[in-house]
């Protein structure tokens, strides 16, 4: 099981490098957007990351989860070369459809959405993107469910770089503001899904299974409606923002949301795409899958949280170096709050994912439509009394129900003895050191660094005074320890 974890690891590891590549963009280009975006045209453009996201996650029909399932368990390579045309005809027609119903009501969505028809095209030029990036997930998802992590990575780099130069271009020299951002980003999905395509068309039989399909589709229908609600939970805030409040406080939630995301990029992100394919090559061979399950999630959160506890100790700091204008700086206040919800976000993918095994997917709708439905409700109690801070609680309120009907479910289905007691332990110990770095808040810069990452340092040897760790992961610590020091001395 240990060389399973590490496999699984590994490949997190080369997507989390992967995933960065496309958020450091905006993070290198985060001054330029400051200088030459106002707080409210940032807050606009949250408004069309909302859409993006959710358009995807319903264009997409959970075609990806059908595909690592479908591609997993089959041995034949004509199946699968079948299987995946099957998908990606499919997915043609469904992006096709989109796009016209799109181009005719363009101006209906900017109405909508941003209470004027002038942003009718911007739709147009989002939709491009959204529907690249659909088509692209089908070879992005062979690469992952043939372990393929490397050029994964390679291939979101190369993505991430097309977008730095063309927003460069239309953002800081032609100065398109958020129209130039969306240009970039339907730039950058056309040149890779143009890079994939040789793949792509090297890996099908231009063969439609209907039988088949009629599974799939049933298989992974389910995962729009639970796409859209996870969708509301993390982005939907933004859109009750902008009607209860103002663009400004958009921007200024979108802010805070990009630097806690990125601990969902990092890890979250990158950690689902790695684990299925060994989740389910575990699965097929029967090799201890609930305690390979159990121990994943454990150290998942020892991950998260320590990520977590680093993002929130240093967020006002960071906010205030790359933001250049001070508008945007109060953006640091709703960071701890997101981070920790994104924590609650990460440990139920990996319930979802369980959920599977037994092809209870359907159940995942129904528990994120209903904390969705409780963050709508919650964001309209607290956004009028509380602004942004409002939202944020909606957020970490929503995710956690989410994360408590989620393991109920597992365990009705798919039984797994989880190890709560330390991942107790791993939340209290965070939290509390958490608080002890805002205790630093108001020295200087050195002393901040210098005194929040002593803290920060210190989570792995407080779980260690507390017992934690067990005997045989005390043995493996040493080891490594050991084995690291000989090869420096060396």
């Amino acid at each position: 099981m240990l060389s399973d974890l590490k496999t699984s690891f590994k490949h997190t590891i080369f997507y989390a490098i992967g995933n960065l590549a496309p958020k450091l963009s905006g993070f290198i280009l985060l001054p330029i957007y400051t200088k030459l975006i106002s707080v409210a045209d940032y807050g606009i453009l949250g408004l069309f990351e909302l859409v993006e996201v959710l358009s995807a996650n319903i264009l997409v029909c959970g075609m990806p989860q059908v595909l690592l399932r479908w591609y997993g368990l089959t041995s034949e390579i004509e199946k699968k070369k079948k299987y995946i045309f099957t998908i990606l005809l499919f997915l043609i027609c469904v992006c096709g459809a989109s796009f016209l119903l799109v181009s005719l009501g363009k101006n209906f969505l900017s109405r909508l959405l941003l209470n004027n028809t002038e942003y009718g095209d911007y739709f147009l030029i989002l939709f491009t993107t959204i529907i690249l990036s659909v088509l692209s997930r089908v070879p992005l998802t062979i690469l992952r469910s043939e372990e393929m992590s490397y050029q994964y990575a390679i291939c979101v780099f190369l993505q991430f770089t097309t977008n730095l130069i063309a927003n460069i271009y239309f953002v800081a020299i032609l100065k398109l503001g958020v129209k130039g951002i969306l240009i970039s980003q339907a730039l950058s999905s056309t040149f890779i899904f143009l890079i994939l395509s040789p793949y792509l068309l090297s890996r099908i039989n231009i063969k439609v299974d209907l039988p088949e399909l009629k599974e799939m589709v049933a298989f992974g229908y389910p995962f729009i409606f639970s796409g859209t609600a996870l969708t509301i939970l993390s982005l939907g805030d933004r859109y009750l923002l902008a009607q209860l409040a103002t663009f400004d406080e958009v921007g200024l939630y979108t802010l805070g949301y990009k630097f806690s995301n990125l601990i969902k990029v990092l890890l979250v992100d990158a950690f689902i795409l790695g684990l299925p394919a060994i989740g389910w090559k575990i699965v097929k061979e029967n090799k201890h899958p609930q305690h390979f399950f159990s121990k994943t999630l454990t150290y998942y959160v020892f991950a998260l949280l320590w990520c977590g506890l680093i993002a929130s100790a240093y967020g006002k700091g960071i906010i205030h170096r790359f933001a250049v204008n001070q508008a945007y700086w109060d953006a640091y206040q709703v960071m701890p709050y997101l981070v920790l919800s994104i924590v609650f976000l990460g440990m139920q993918f990996v319930f979802f994912f369980q959920l599977q095994i037994p092809r209870k997917t359907k159940t995942i709708p129904l528990i994120t439509g209903g904390s969705a439905l409780l963050n709508i409700l919650l964001n309209i109690i607290l956004i009028p009394k509380l602004g942004i801070m409002g939202a944020a609680y909606a957020t970490v309120l929503s995710q956690l129900t989410s994360l408590i009907f989620a393991y109920r479910t597992v365990q009705k289905f798919y039984p797994i003895n989880y190890e709560f007691n330390r991942i107790f332990m791993l939340f209290i110990s965070s939290i509390i050191l958490f608080l002890l770095t805002t205790l630093f808040n108001n020295y200087s810069l050195g002393e901040r660094i210098f005194y929040k990452g002593m803290i920060i340092l210190s989570f792995p040897v407080v779980l260690y005074f507390l017992n934690f760790y067990t005997e045989f992961e005390i043995a493996k610590i040493r080891g490594s320890i050991k084995n690291w020091s000989r090869n420096f001395l060396s």
